[in-house]
């Protein structure tokens, strides 16, 4: 994996920490309805991060 900067890796925290997080009460409540939305947020996150392809600026 690429190295990634200080933005990246916090959006990244953020989106495991509400994927597990939303898992945890789902799990608790006995409920996903609940907490679809907060799971669904956080695979978002992940999945902008990790599929987020960097362009590289050719400076003239």
């Amino acid at each position: 994996m690429k190295r990634m900067d200080k933005t990246r890796m916090t959006v990244l925290g953020i989106g495991c920490v509400a994927v597990v997080a939303s898992s945890v009460g789902a799990i608790n409540n006995m409920s996903v309805v609940e907490f679809l939305f907060p799971i669904y947020s956080g695979f978002v996150l992940i999945g902008t991060v990790l599929l987020n392809k960097e362009e590289k600026c050719i400076e003239a």
